[in-house]
């Protein structure tokens, strides 16, 4: 590893654990970028799951872990693109606070990519997010640290999202006090910054979310918020549902 201290999305690392890993790169480098290279992935990636290898992907496992490279893997954009269907976009936590446009850009980003796959390459799309939940689960057995990412705002709203990834950690073999750090605690250190942050410490800066349950019981509770601490504010959950009021009326003025 060239120094590299973090990897996002687990890129490339399915490639990686190919018993065909040479081969496969190089017919890659040999195809122009766009949609020539976007055929060449989606076919390659059938090859991908019937040649995994888990000796290679535990030898990764350890290197990353030898190295010190932490990983986000984004589990939540790639469960979406095996697994969830444009119309269902319309139903998940918190689309209310999107604007429509916006929406609509997610259901037809998801439509255009189930559109150019049969069921084949649907089935080798599955498998490829089960072989990643696979390599998590060897990485995280190795040592490997891990933070929570979301993609941004792909297919999930902001908030919204990273609760989904965190009960993904927790389906991938991460306790929901691990899970938890990978959000909090995780990205301090990573960042070099777990003096000031991470932690709920006497002197330590901190926005605080206060549950109505306990999540170590089950991640779920992590979204059973009754009050949010922010820049030394204290919002009950009454000024937070107003808030999100505002927000969803925000929402519908955007064209």
């Amino acid at each position: 590893m060239a120094g590299q201290r973090s990897i996002e999305h687990l890129s490339e690392i399915l490639f990686a654990c190919s018993r065909s890993e040479s081969d496969l790169r190089k017919q890659l480098v040999a195809t122009a970028i766009g949609g020539e290279r976007d055929r060449v992935r989606k076919e390659q990636l059938k090859v991908v799951v019937s040649t995994f290898s888990a000796q290679k992907a535990m030898r990764l496992s350890r290197l990353f872990a030898k190295n010190d490279t932490w990983q986000v893997p984004t589990l939540l954009v790639q469960y979406t693109y095996a697994f969830v269907n444009p119309y269902e976009l319309h139903d998940l936590p918190g689309v209310r606070y999107v604007p429509a446009s916006a929406l609509k850009g997610w259901s037809e980003r998801l439509n255009s990519f189930r559109k150019i796959r049969d069921v084949e390459d649907m089935e080798a799309q599955k498998r490829s997010y089960q072989l990643e939940i696979q390599l998590v689960r060897m990485m995280h057995r190795s040592g490997v640290r891990f933070m929570t990412g979301t993609d941004a705002e792909t297919f999930y709203p902001a908030g919204f999202g990273l609760h989904t990834e965190l009960g993904l950690f927790v389906s991938a073999g991460f306790s929901p006090l691990e899970a938890l750090q990978a959000a909090t605690l995780n990205p301090s250190m990573f960042s070099g910054k777990s003096t000031d942050f991470g932690t709920v410490e006497v002197g330590k800066v901190a926005d605080l979310v206060i549950l109505e349950s306990n999540p170590l019981d089950d991640i779920r509770n992590a979204e059973r918020i009754a009050g949010v601490v922010t820049a030394g504010r204290y919002l009950d959950r009454q000024e937070l549902d107003r808030l999100l009021s505002e927000a969803a009326r925000l929402s519908n003025t955007v064209e």
